[in-house]
């Protein structure tokens, strides 16, 4: 639930599957990390009302559509290839060309990434999950001024 309705700290989830040996696999180890009673209850609360269901999740759709077009523009605009995709709150952008060379023991990502962030930019490096060197996870779920401000920087 933290994702889906912004909902930080509401540390909620489910597991639906068939898969007997998963959901034992799960079950054994949620008996350490069962959620407290008053997150049981709000997220119930949320997931009870329907309507608001319907009505959060139709203008989230909207506004990541409209951010997600808003940036992916920009990068076009300023040469930046991006990996397309169509669905999620991140596009991986591809900022090989300005990788510069680093010192031994260094990641040429993580030069970059800490250059982008002493001009007031955090970008994750994908080192985790890019296919090539140089991509960085760019999210665009942040209200329109900062997402604005970020792509200017």
């Amino acid at each position: 639930m933290v994702q889906d309705f912004a909902a930080a700290g509401l540390r909620l989830g489910s597991l639906i599957t068939r898969n007997r040996s998963l959901r034992k696999a799960v079950a054994c180890n949620m008996r350490f990390h069962n959620p407290s009673g008053i997150s049981v209850a709000i997220g119930t609360a949320i997931l009870e009302d329907r309507d608001f269901v319907a009505s959060f999740v139709r203008l989230s759709q909207e506004r990541l559509r409209d951010s997600h077009l808003h940036t992916t523009k920009v990068l076009d605009a300023a040469g930046v290839k991006y990996e397309r995709g169509n669905a999620g709150f991140f596009v991986f952008i591809d900022l090989a060309p300005w990788l510069e060379h680093a010192e031994p023991g260094q990641n040429r990502e993580f030069v970059l990434a800490q250059k982008l962030l002493e001009a007031g930019v955090g970008l994750h490096p994908c080192e985790e999950h890019a296919e090539k060197e140089g991509q960085f996870r760019l999210v665009f779920s942040q209200d329109r001024e900062t997402l604005q401000e970020g792509l200017r920087r």
